[in-house]
């Protein structure tokens, strides 16, 4: 409606928050982590959106169980971001999300979280500079998540060569307990159906004085 500044969006989607709306990592080793820090990622709901003249906005509600529908323990969230507009070179945003999401295991079947969230990108082909970070509480426990991204296209937009750094810190009361890990990654884009990737992480520092560990993934995907 209106030209694009007010659309309704019902179904199965990813949530608004973060840079997960300016990237689309779904099914991919590269990931901005949206699910981890929100414990949710896709989820059925509902959301109003649009493109206003110098900003970009969406918001609305969902069922707060995932993949599938449950509505045991009556969870939900409320989720949104509301940014300047993706086609400037630089790129601010501001995210939020409140909620109970449904956990079977857990008392009442859901787990309380909430996260103010705020992004800021630098896109100036071949070199992007993406980052994140948010403050919230998962039950009790404080959380504070952060990424940054810089990513290269040394060729053209069908690779990417990315290195991130992340931090997530919570506060067991009353000590705070922190992972720092590091990601270098690639993706190229062979073709229209076929998509080349790798990842090698690495934790700095783990959890709880658990000990650092070094992981490589590959994947490859074909689209129909």
């Amino acid at each position: 409606l209106a030209g694009g500044r007010f659309n309704i969006k019902v179904g199965h989607f990813e949530m608004p928050f973060g840079l997960e709306m300016l990237i689309d990592t779904n099914g991919t080793l590269r990931n901005v982590d949206l699910a981890r820090n929100l414990g949710i990622k896709a989820d059925w709901g509902v959301t109003v959106n649009g493109v206003l003249e110098h900003l970009e906005y969406e918001i609305g509600l969902g069922r707060g169980s995932g993949n599938e529908w449950h509505a045991a323990g009556s969870p939900y969230e409320f989720v949104g971001r509301v940014g300047t507009a993706r086609d400037q070179p630089w790129v601010f945003g501001v995210s939020g999300f409140y909620g109970d999401l449904y956990r079977p295991n857990a008392v009442g079947n859901t787990i309380h979280r909430r996260r103010l969230g705020f992004d800021v990108s630098w896109f100036g082909a071949p070199v992007d500079i993406m980052s994140q970070i948010s403050f919230g509480l998962d039950g009790d426990d404080t959380v504070v998540n952060s990424l940054v991204e810089l990513g290269w296209r040394p060729a053209s937009e069908n690779t990417l060569i990315y290195l991130q750094f992340r931090q997530d810190s919570r506060q067991f009361d009353p000590a705070w307990s922190t992972q720092i890990q590091t990601r270098l990654g690639f993706q190229w884009a062979v073709d229209n159906h076929w998509v080349l990737s790798g990842e090698w992480v690495q934790n700095l520092s783990n959890y709880e004085s658990q000990p650092a560990d070094t992981t490589f993934r590959m994947q490859v995907r074909y689209r129909f």
